[in-house]
C-alpha cells in the first residue's frame, strides 16, 4: 500500500510538479492554522476577561489575519487541486490510452485481464488524483487533529493522552465501519449487474417485444423482485454491522466528552482554568469529531483507488504488440500460412493444426466449415490479433507478426459478424475505418456508396452529421440491416489490400447474402477477398474454397472441383440445397 502511494505521488509530481507542490503546501498551511486559531481565540477571550483591551485588539487582529490566511490558502488549494488534476489528466490519460491500444489483443479476451481492463474503462487519471488528494488530506487532517490535541495537554496530561488514544481508536473503528460499506459495494457489484440486466430486459425495445409476445413479462418481473429483495436483505445486514461500529465510536466520544466537561468545570470552579481555554476547547470539539470521521472515510475509501493504481501497474506489465517492420510497397501481395497451428492462450484444445495455404491480392478465397471449425480464428490471425503458436504467416516473405500495426491496417480491411454500432454520428461510424481521414466527407461518401449505404445517409435528417442511437437527444435508430451497411462502408473506408469478410451478412436471407457477396466481388476487383460463410451458395463465386473440419484443412479447390469429389463440402452443399428446396 505504501509503495503504491509513493508511486502515485511520483506519477502526479512528474506530470504537474508546480501545481502539486502548491496544493500540498496550501493543505499543510491550512492544517497548521487550525490549532493556531484555537489558541488565538483563547487569547482573545482571556484578554477580555482581564479587561486588557490593548492585548485583546492585538489578538483579535492576529486572529483576523490568521482566519484570512486560512480562507486564502484553502481557496488557493482548491484552485491548485483543479489545476494539477487537469494537468495530470492531460499528460497521463493519453499515455494510458496509448498503452491500451498497443497491448496484445489477446488480453481483451483473457478473463483474468478483463478485471484489470474493466477498472481502466472509466477515468483512471481521476482515480489516481483522487488517491493523491486523500493521501494529502489525511496528512493535513492528522496535523489538525494532533495539533489541537496538543492544546488539550494544557488542561491535563491525561486528557491530552486520552484524546490521542481516542482519536487513534476512533480512526481504526471508522476504518472497520467503512470496510463494511466497501464490502457491501464489492459483494453487490455482481448482483447489481444482474439486477440491472433484468431491468434492461423490461425496458429494452427488442427484449420487451419478445417478452410480450411470449407472455413472459411477469416472470422476468418476479426474478427482478426476488433479486432486489436479496440485495436489500444483504444491504441491511451489512449496514447494521457498520452502524454498530458507528455507535461504538459515538459512545467512546460521549464518555471522553463527559470526562472532559467534568475536568473543565472542576478546574473552572477551582479557578485553575481560564474561560478562554474552556471556550476554545469546546468550540474546537465539533471540528475534531468531523475531522476524525473524514479521516476514517479517506483511509478506508482508498481501496478502490488503489485497485485502479494496481490495474495501471499491471497494464504496463502486459506485452505490447510486436512489429517494427514496414510493409514493403509492391504491385501484388501474397499471404501464406506455413504449417500454422493455433490454440487460444490458457487453453489446451487446438483450434486447428498444421494448416498451409496461400492467397494472392487479386484472388477471392472462401473459408467454409461447420461452426467451431476455426474459420473466424483464421481471420483473427490474418488481422494480426493473434500470433500462431506453431508455423509462420508470411506476407511476400515477411513475417506478418513483424509488421507494424499501421502496416497491418494497410494490408487488411475487415467486416465481422459481430460489428459494433457506435453511438456517434453516421460519418464517424464510417470514418472509424480510417481515422486519419475522419473528416474527409468525399472519401466517406465514396465508401458509403460502394457499400450501398448512400440511400441510408440521404434518409437521415442531418446526413453524415446525424447522431445514431440515443446517447444524444436527437439520436436516430437504425435497423440491423442499415447498421450492417455502415459496418461494410467502414471496411471500405480502410481500403486495405485484402478484404476480410467474416460472415457480415449472417442476418440476411440467403438471396440477399449472395447478392451482397457478388457486390463485394464486383466492386473489389483487383483486391484480395477472403470471405467466411456458412452458406455454401455464397462460396461458389470464390476462385478457391478452403474447407476446414475438426481443426484441419480437409479440402481445397473450386466449387466445381469440390462438387466432383466425395467429401464434406459436397455433403454440406447438398444438405443445404435440399433444405432450401424443402422450404420452397
Amino acid at each position: 500500500m505504501l509503495e503504491a502511494m509513493k508511486s502515485c505521488v511520483c506519477l502526479i509530481f512528474q506530470a504537474a510538479p508546480r501545481k502539486t507542490i502548491q496544493y500540498a503546501v496550501c493543505k499543510a498551511i491550512a492544517a497548521i492554522l487550525f490549532p493556531v486559531n484555537v489558541i488565538l481565540i483563547e487569547k482573545c477571550i482571556n484578554s477580555m476577561e482581564r479587561a486588557s483591551y490593548q492585548e485583546f485588539w492585538l489578538m483579535f487582529l492576529a486572529f483576523g489575519i490568521s482566519a484570512f490566511a486560512l480562507v486564502g490558502t484553502e481557496h488557493r488549494g482548491r484552485v491548485a487541486d483543479m489545476e494539477f488534476a487537469q494537468e495530470f489528466t492531460d499528460v497521463y490519460l493519453p499515455r494510458v490510452i496509448d498503452r491500451l491500444s498497443s497491448i496484445r489483443y489477446g488480453y481483451f479476451e483473457d478473463e483474468k485481464a478483463a478485471d484489470v481492463l474493466s477498472r481502466l474503462s472509466g477515468d483512471p487519471a481521476s482515480a489516481l488524483t483522487g488517491l493523491f488528494r486523500k493521501l494529502v488530506d489525511c496528512i493535513a487532517l492528522l496535523i489538525r487533529l494532533y495539533g489541537a490535541a496538543l492544546i488539550y495537554f494544557r488542561l491535563s496530561v491525561w486528557i491530552g493522552m486520552s484524546l490521542f488514544l481516542l482519536l487513534a481508536l476512533q480512526v481504526y473503528i471508522g476504518i472497520l465501519s467503512q470496510r463494511e460499506v466497501v464490502r457491501l459495494f464489492e459483494t453487490e457489484t455482481q448482483e447489481e449487474r444482474k439486477l440491472g440486466y433484468l431491468g434492461n430486459l423490461l425496458c429494452g425495445k427488442d427484449s420487451v417485444f419478445d417478452l410480450k409476445v411470449n407472455q413472459s413479462v411477469a416472470y422476468v418481473e418476479s426474478l427482478q423482485k426476488r433479486k432486489a429483495r436479496r440485495i436489500l436483505k444483504n444491504r441491511i445486514k451489512i449496514s447494521l454491522k457498520a452502524e454498530t461500529y458507528y455507535l461504538l465510536n459515538l459512545l467512546l466520544m460521549l464518555a471522553w466528552t463527559a470526562a472532559l466537561l467534568y475536568s473543565l468545570v472542576g478546574k473552572m470552579a477551582a479557578g485553575e482554568q481560564s474561560l478562554g481555554l474552556f471556550v476554545a476547547l469546546m468550540g474546537s470539539y465539533p471540528a475534531l469529531t468531523g475531522y476524525q470521521n473524514t479521516l476514517s472515510y479517506y483511509l478506508s475509501s482508498m481501496k478502490g483507488d488503489l485497485l485502479v493504481h494496481r490495474a495501471i501497474s499491471e497494464l504496463w506489465d502486459y506485452e505490447e504488440e510486436k512489429g517494427d517492420c514496414e510493409l514493403e510497397p509492391c504491385e501484388s501481395y501474397t499471404i501464406e500460412f506455413q504449417h500454422v497451428s493455433f490454440r487460444y492462450p490458457g487453453t489446451e484444445k487446438w483450434v486447428f493444426q498444421d494448416i498451409s495455404f496461400r492467397v494472392g491480392s487479386e484472388e477471392t478465397l472462401a473459408l467454409v466449415g461447420e461452426n467451431g471449425s476455426g474459420k473466424s480464428t483464421v481471420i483473427k490471425l490474418l488481422c494480426g490479433l493473434y500470433q500462431p503458436e506453431k508455423g509462420k504467416i508470411l506476407v511476400n516473405g515477411q513475417p506478418l507478426g513483424e509488421l507494424t500495426p499501421e502496416s497491418r491496417r494497410k494490408l487488411v480491411s475487415a467486416v465481422f459478424q459481430d460489428f459494433e454500432n457506435y453511438s456517434l454520428t453516421a460519418g464517424e461510424n464510417i470514418g472509424l475505418g480510417d481515422a486519419a481521414h475522419m473528416y474527409d466527407a468525399e472519401r466517406i461518401q465514396r465508401a458509403a456508396r460502394r457499400a450501398g449505404a448512400e440511400a441510408i445517409l440521404e434518409e437521415l435528417p442531418k446526413g453524415l452529421e446525424t447522431h445514431l442511437n440515443h446517447l444524444e437527444e436527437d439520436g436516430v435508430s437504425l435497423s440491423g440491416g442499415q447498421w450492417q451497411r455502415l459496418a461494410i462502408a467502414r471496411a471500405y473506408m480502410a481500403e486495405g489490400v485484402f478484404f476480410l469478410l467474416d460472415e457480415p451478412t449472417a442476418s440476411m436471407d440467403p438471396i440477399a447474402e449472395s447478392r451482397m457477396y457478388q457486390s463485394f466481388v464486383d466492386i473489389l476487383k483487383g483486391k484480395g477477398i477472403i470471405l467466411v460463410s456458412h452458406r455454401l451458395a455464397s462460396a461458389k463465386m470464390a476462385d478457391r474454397i478452403l474447407v476446414l473440419d475438426k481443426g484441419r484443412l480437409a479440402q481445397e479447390g473450386t466449387h466445381e472441383e469440390l462438387m466432383r469429389r466425395e467429401g464434406i463440402y459436397r455433403e454440406m452443399f447438398e444438405l443445404q440445397a435440399g433444405w432450401y428446396q424443402a422450404q420452397g
